[in-house]
C-alpha cells in the first residue's frame, strides 16, 4: 500500500513513493538466452582471442625489434633529423650572392651567364626541397612504423591475457566445457540404445502374453505342458521386471 499526501508527516513515505515508482517506470526487460554465465564468458573470450590471432595475422610484423636493429633505426633517424635540419638552415639561410656574382662588367657584357646561373641556383633549390622532402617522408615513415609495432604488441598482450583467464587452476576451461558436451552427446545416446531396448523387451511380452493363453487351451491336463507353461510364465515375469528396471533406469 503506498501513500502519498501533502501532510509533513507524510512526507519521507511520499517521496518513498514517487522514488519507488520512478524506478519501477525505468524498469527494462532484456531476453536473455537460458545459458550458463561460464559458458557465455567462455564463448567471448574464445571470439576476442580469435578476433586478436586474425587480427596479428593480418598485421603480419614481427613481435619485436631487436637492440641493434633499434639502435641503428634510432641513429638513421637521428642523423635524418640532424640532415633535415641542416637542410632547413639552408633553405633558411640567405645565400651569399657575393661569392657567385660576377663583376658589373661581365655581367654587362654576357647576359646568358646571369640566366645561367639563376637557373644553376633554381635547380639547387628545387634539389634542395625534393631531398628536403624524402627526409620528411621518411621521418614519418619511422614513426607509422614504431606506432603500427607498438599496436602490435598491445595486440600480443592482450591475446596473452585472455589465455591466461582461460586457464583457472592450471584447468583449461574450453576444454572442460567441450568434454562435458561429448559426456552429454554420449549419455544421451545411450538412453537412445535403452530405449530401443525397452520397446524390444516390450514387443517379446506381447508375443509371450499372447502365446502363454494357446499353451493352456491346447494342453490343459497334460502335466509336461504344465510344467513348460510355468516357466513360459516364470520368464514373463522376469521380463516384467527387468522392464521394470530399465524403466526406473
Amino acid at each position: 500500500c503506498a501513500n502519498i499526501g501533502p501532510a509533513d508527516y507524510n512526507y519521507d513515505e511520499t517521496i518513498s513513493t514517487l522514488r519507488y515508482a520512478n524506478r519501477a517506470k525505468n524498469i527494462k526487460n532484456r531476453a536473455r538466452v537460458n545459458e550458463d554465465p561460464k559458458d557465455a564468458l567462455l564463448r567471448q573470450f574464445q571470439s576476442e582471442i580469435q578476433e586478436l590471432r586474425k587480427q596479428l595475422d593480418d598485421a603480419g610484423l614481427p613481435p619485436h625489434v631487436n637492440g641493434d636493429a633499434a639502435e641503428r633505426e634510432s641513429e638513421s633517424s637521428d642523423d635524418g633529423s640532424s640532415d633535415s635540419e641542416t637542410l632547413r638552415g639552408k633553405k633558411k639561410k640567405p645565400s651569399s650572392i657575393n661569392n657567385h656574382l660576377m663583376t658589373m662588367d661581365q655581367l654587362n657584357d654576357g647576359e646568358d651567364t646571369v640566366d645561367e646561373y639563376k637557373e644553376n641556383k633554381e635547380a639547387e633549390e628545387v634539389d634542395e626541397e625534393k631531398e628536403l622532402k624524402e627526409m620528411e617522408d621518411k621521418e614519418k615513415h619511422e614513426v607509422e612504423l614504431k606506432k603500427t609495432q607498438t599496436e602490435h604488441e598491445e595486440l600480443r598482450e592482450k591475446l596473452s591475457n585472455l589465455e591466461k583467464k582461460i586457464l583457472v587452476g592450471g584447468e583449461n576451461l574450453l576444454e572442460k566445457a567441450q568434454l562435458q558436451e561429448q559426456l552429454l552427446e554420449a549419455s544421451a545416446r545411450e538412453l537412445e540404445q535403452r530405449k530401443k531396448r525397452e520397446e524390444q523387451l516390450r514387443q517379446e511380452l506381447q508375443e509371450k502374453e499372447v502365446c502363454c493363453p494357446v499353451i493352456l487351451k491346447v494342453r490343459p491336463s497334460h502335466s509336461p505342458g504344465v510344467h513348460s507353461v510355468s516357466q513360459v510364465c516364470a520368464r514373463l515375469d522376469n521380463l516384467r521386471k527387468k522392464k521394470q528396471i530399465i524403466t526406473q533406469k
